[in-house]
């Protein structure tokens, strides 16, 4: 029924009476789609699937600079909190673990199906046993759905492996079902 008005309501909007929005692309060469428990995303097929606890969902591909592997995960449960709080709480918590987090990008975004988004970019230097510091990059994306979960989905790798990992467009693969 919620798929039926949202369809509607993008025509409607669009004022192209009874078109259809264009439907969602087929994962690029390489990438399965992950779809369970209402949310999906495009990640690359040979990485590593583990869930460690439950409510927690992790990938990860081959190790590059300091040994460090990307990776992407998403966790949910019942929300609990206003988002904003989450938010808070989650760049708290984050300067706690890692004492040189600094958010480079700090917004609220739209996601379709969503009741509330919120983009965190940031990067922080770990510290790893033979390697010396190593710049990580994250970017959480902290979702309140309108069926009432808080989610937290996220990418992360070396800063220097970033690009390379394509976690640009797993993040931006993202969406809701």
């Amino acid at each position: 029924m919620r798929r039926v008005l949202a369809l509607g309501l993008l025509a409607a909007l669009a004022g192209c009476g009874g078109s259809k929005p264009a439907p969602r692309a087929e994962p690029p060469a390489g990438f399965v789609r992950y779809d369970r428990a209402g949310i999906s995303f495009d990640r690359p097929a040979a990485w590593t699937h583990d869930e460690p606890t439950p409510g927690l969902t992790e990938f990860y591909g081959t190790p590059g600079h300091g040994g460090l592997p990307p990776q992407v995960a998403v966790a949910g449960e019942t929300a609990r909190n206003d988002l904003d709080d989450v938010v808070t709480l989650h760049k708290d918590m984050q300067k706690i673990r890692y004492p040189s987090y600094r958010v480079t990008e700090d917004r609220a975004v739209s996601v379709a199906g969503a009741a509330g988004a919120h983009k965190v970019d940031a990067e922080y230097q770990v510290h790893k046993p033979g390697s010396g510091p190593i710049l990580l990059r994250e970017v959480n994306l902290l979702v309140l759905t309108e069926d009432g979960r808080q989610l937290d989905f996220f990418v992360r790798s070396p800063a220097a492996d970033f690009a390379g990992a394509k976690l640009d467009a797993i993040f931006d693969s993202f969406r809701l079902q």
